[in-house]
């Protein structure tokens, strides 16, 4: 999750030349490292070890690893597969949303549209879903399709709820839609305001900027910028 695949895989091994045993959540542990550094023939190979020499069982959440890492290095036709070979009796409809993701993502529409229609077979509620492929359907010119889904989507009152991020407004928290809080700190007001204040964090930059101005007053925002980490 932090870069650091390489590093969580040499812990890993060097835990067992000092004779630990693996359960399932430091195989969890290792399986997402993979994911999130590109490791993909390691984490096969540690799912293996997983099943094979240590005779963990893998729950759901190591398959969902295992397609996420696949659907990462755009191995989709594998990461189908594997999501189709997963007992019926841990199969929840996350791990088809992470291959849909990974359709999304290397624009694989053909794939994207079987895997919408297994999400579907299991929930017909999540907006989500339809938006995804929505876009999938727009981004190669199938305008005409994608209208039709979003058509789907409103007959079957399917909605998708939108993100929220805490700020504190005036001492007190208040949830702010996400488009308004980026649009708020990654506006050019709000970048003069902490060039003037170098020696705060961000987070106070933040709050202090929230208790001076109204959220409601800004407009005509420039391009995002990106904002220094706090430190």
């Amino acid at each position: 999750m932090h870069g650091m695949g390489k590093e969580a895989v040499q812990n890993f091994e060097r835990m067992q030349k000092v004779g630990l045993k693996p359960n399932r959540v430091t195989f969890l542990s290792v399986l997402n490292a993979c994911s999130h550094g590109g490791l993909v023939e390691e984490g096969l190979n540690f799912f293996d070890k997983m099943v094979e020499e240590c005779e963990v069982l893998p729950d759901i959440k190591h398959y969902g690893c295992l397609i996420d890492m696949l659907g990462r290095a755009g191995r989709l036709e594998q990461a189908e597969k594997t999501a189709l070979g997963i007992p019926s009796e841990i199969t929840d409809v996350v791990v088809w949303r992470t291959l849909l993701g990974a359709c999304s993502f290397h624009g694989n529409v053909e794939m994207g549209e079987r895997v919408t229609r297994k999400i579907l077979e299991m929930e017909k509620g999540y907006g989500g879903d339809y938006v995804l492929m929505y876009n999938i359907l727009a981004g190669v010119g199938r305008f005409g399709d994608a209208e039709r889904l979003r058509r789907v989507m409103d007959e079957r009152n399917a909605f998708k709820v939108p993100g929220c991020s805490l700020a504190h407004m005036s001492k007190a928290p208040e949830m702010l839609p996400l488009p308004k809080f980026f649009q708020l700190v990654k506006s050019s007001l709000f970048f003069n305001f902490i060039e003037e204040r170098s020696e705060n964090t961000m987070d106070q930059n933040l709050n202090l900027f929230l208790e001076a101005e109204n959220v409601k007053k800004w407009r005509n925002l420039r391009e995002l910028r990106q904002l220094p980490r706090s430190q």
